[in-house]
């Protein structure tokens, strides 16, 4: 993919090039730039799984800052899901992005915005509601700006 190849400073080559004897290109980049764009990524997330399972973080995305994701609480239409980052969030903006690969979209489609609170420097908490109690297959990414 063209765009993959010469311009994502995250997984590049290019990341660890030096621009000087004391910044890497990227360490220079996102000081003049604002930020460059980490990513983290949990997988196959179910909104209404009342058995509390384990999430799956995305060990294939390069470089994921999500270090663990688990279910603090679900009830009827409710569910709350704690993600841990490994990189310091204060004064970065916070995107949530759900996506799937499942051909079921009516069950995929169920759920109201998601809420976002930022918990600690460290720490999101995602509060979804379903609006329909079927089972979702989604993947939760989280950009950091």
């Amino acid at each position: 993919d063209y765009r993959d190849s010469h311009f994502n400073w995250i997984s590049d080559e290019l990341k660890t090039a030096k621009y000087n004897a004391t910044q890497t290109l990227e360490q220079y980049l996102n000081a003049i730039a604002g930020s460059v764009p980490q990513r983290g990524r949990i997988l196959n997330v179910d909104v209404g799984d009342h058995n509390l399972t384990n999430i799956t973080v995305d060990s294939n995305l390069p470089n994921n800052i999500v270090t663990s994701a688990e279910y603090q609480t679900t009830g009827r239409y409710v569910c709350v899901i704690d993600i841990n980052l490994s990189i310091n969030i204060a004064n970065k903006a916070i995107i949530p992005v759900l996506r799937t690969n499942s051909t079921d979209s009516n069950s995929q489609n169920w759920l109201a915005a998601p809420v976002m609170r930022i918990f600690n420097t460290k720490k999101v908490t995602l509060y979804f509601r379903e609006l329909k109690s079927v089972t979702q297959s989604l993947n939760i990414e989280i950009i950091a700006l």
